[in-house]
């Protein structure tokens, strides 16, 4: 048995007033106006199949239609059947890799319906037009439906109408839109068939690591396709774009729960599975000047392949890309939302009480600055050595790039107590083998000045120990904040700048009288003497500031440690905090006795 053929017109469009399945659709929209869709859980609920064969009987009432003219010769059920019942398509839509042209991935990957399509047509008060759709085998799965305009004759004598295509490029059939006027080809190609089509994120879990992209970009319409972003309540944090870097920007977004799979593992839920932090990559020109046609999508490859390569040591404390999208023109990067950066935590906790310094939150400092070099040391020794590219560099380590979350992916008492720092933006990591990780130019490195260490100003080459230099000066401005709180820090930050005739010749270091040389600033090396002095200078401060001091510091970098060795040196400074009760209070709270406190006291010996 076959539809009926021959219905091409079922008359105008039905009375807004009794369309009770438009009315509950459109009480359903989720987002900001002229971006909004429908959910996939309303979706699914209100396109029942009792609501869609109660809407389909409504409407033949209304147009005084007997079943029959219309659809399976009267037999409604079958028809209703043919619009909720899932089927597998013919070609599964699959992920594609980064490195090839990606493709859309839809909300069910392998079934298709007619849910969508009839949504689509509720909302333009065109419900019985399904059943030409039906008979003509068109599915969700050919949304979105892209429109062409055609002009015959010439002169008073040309007429114009509507063509419209799949989203693979087959024509549709001219019946399917029988009786249509151009604001209803207008009206379906945008924006009602998008608020059916919204996109289910399939995330990166613990379980399946895999890192999916979404085009949501066809060249046909490439700003159409709507987002399932929803508004914050007043008790979340606002959206706030934040410049990134100088290669993208950050934003924060909150997904519908009903568009993504993500879902606490290791943490208690808190309302904050559905925030994210999307990283839109900017269009930045090299800076040798050259302009490749593919230097945007090939900046935004590397960025993906390094944080893929990261994610492959599943290490806590370097930042886990969930997915990636194309989207109006652009390639955007999701993330955990994080509470803060580590600079910020330093200003909105910048009062030394408070957090007190106890044993607990010395513990749980001591832990994050090892989490984060291990961190570091994973990007180092990244990639499998088959690749002849195994020795990574971050290359833009500070203090803004490190995350705060408020709830670690650690279950410790310190991590759920204090939170966890995240290493993150990789949009400079570099991968290179063993004779040319010492032979990195920095001619067209964009280079952070505050960090910078002092090989990029008296060398032409960079190695795996550029990221030791910035990662001493992140863990002495921490020291500054552990003992003198964000005015310390505040205080260092403008003691370095004002401390030689060109502030922005790197935070650290300045030019020696020696040609091709350079030596510590004199600001760095009395804030040295300081920290030494301070009256509240532990056991625990005092190794720190000797790790720092000897090997992460040092002006030539042939001078500073590998990472491996920060590790096992940060490692000993651990377990001195995890010894019994008496000796921890000791090594992390107690003033260290004076007579055992070395401060340097010549500039030559940090270099």
């Amino acid at each position: 048995m076959t539809l009926e053929p021959g219905v091409a017109s079922l008359g105008p469009p039905e009375d807004s007033n009794t369309c009770t399945l438009a009315k509950q659709l459109r009480a359903a929209y989720q987002g900001e106006h002229a971006r909004e869709f429908i959910p996939i859980d309303d979706l699914d609920r209100l396109i029942s199949f009792n609501n869609v064969r109660r809407e389909l009987q409504r409407c033949l009432e209304k147009m005084k239609c007997e079943p029959e003219q219309f659809a399976y010769h009267g037999d409604l059920e079958r028809l209703t059947r043919e619009i909720v019942d899932a089927k597998p398509k013919g070609t599964s839509v699959h992920n594609a890799a980064i490195t090839n042209e990606p493709v859309v991935s839809d909300a069910r990957p392998t079934l298709t319906s007619r849910r969508a399509l009839f949504t689509t047509l509720v909302l333009m008060e065109r419900t019985l037009s399904i059943s030409n759709f039906v008979r003509r085998g068109w599915w969700d799965c050919d949304l979105p439906f892209r429109k062409e305009e055609r002009v015959a004759g010439d002169g008073d004598h040309c007429s114009r109408h509507y063509v419209m295509y799949s989203n693979d490029g087959r024509k549709v059939h001219d019946e399917c839109f029988g009786g249509w006027n151009d604001s209803e080809f207008e009206a379906f190609c945008n924006p009602q068939q998008w608020r059916a089509l919204a996109p289910y994120f399939m995330l990166a879990t613990e379980e399946d690591r895999e890192v999916r992209h979404y085009n949501l970009d066809y060249q046909w319409c490439r700003s159409l396709a709507i987002l399932p972003l929803t508004c914050m309540t007043e008790a979340e944090p606002q959206p706030k774009a934040t410049e990134y870097g100088g290669f993208g920007e950050v934003r924060l977004v909150k997904f519908h729960p009903a568009h993504h799979n993500h879902r606490p593992v290791s943490t208690p839920a808190d309302g904050n599975e559905c925030l994210f932090a999307v990283k839109t990559l900017r269009r930045v020109a090299p800076k040798d000047g050259s302009h490749h046609p593919n230097y945007y999508r090939q900046a935004f490859c590397n960025e993906v392949k390094a944080l893929n390569r990261c994610s492959d040591k599943k290490h806590p404390y370097l930042i886990q890309l969930l997915l990636t999208y194309s989207y109006q023109d652009a390639y955007h990067l999701v993330f955990r939302w994080a509470d803060c950066n580590m600079f910020k935590y330093w200003e909105l906790n910048g009062d030394i009480e408070n957090p007190k310094r106890t044993v607990d939150f010395a513990v749980w400092v001591a832990s994050q600055l090892l989490g984060i070099a291990e961190g570091i040391q994973a990007i180092h020794n990244a990639g499998p050595r088959s690749s002849g590219r195994h020795y990574g560099r971050h290359g833009d380590l500070k203090p803004t790039n490190i995350l705060w979350f408020r709830r670690g992916h650690h279950l410790n008492k310190q991590c759920m107590e204090f939170g966890q720092f995240v290493v993150s933006d990789f949009g400079l990591t570099q991968f290179h083998g063993e004779h040319s990780k010492d032979q990195v130019d920095t001619k067209n490195l964009a280079l952070t000045d505050t960090y910078r260490p002092p090989e990029c100003d008296v060398r032409s080459k960079i190695s795996p120990r550029y990221d030791i230099w910035t990662l001493g000066c992140i863990f002495l401005e921490f020291c500054v904040w552990y003992s003198k709180g964000w005015k310390g820090v505040d205080k260092f930050s403008e003691s370095r700048f004002f401390s030689t005739p060109n502030p922005r010749s790197g935070a650290r270091s300045e030019p020696s009288t020696s040609p091709g040389a350079a030596r510590l600033k004199k600001s760095v090396f009395e804030e040295f003497k300081s920290l030494y002095a301070h009256s509240n200078t532990t056991d625990l401060l005092y190794d720190l500031l000797e790790l720092i001091r000897h090997h992460l510091l040092r002006v030539r970098p042939e001078n500073r440690a590998s990472c491996d060795d920060v590790v096992d040196r940060l490692q000993e400074i651990n377990k001195n905090c995890g010894a019994n009760p008496p000796e921890r209070k000791r090594y992390c709270t107690d003033p260290r006795n004076p007579e055992l406190i070395h401060p340097p006291s010549d500039l030559s010996e940090l270099s």
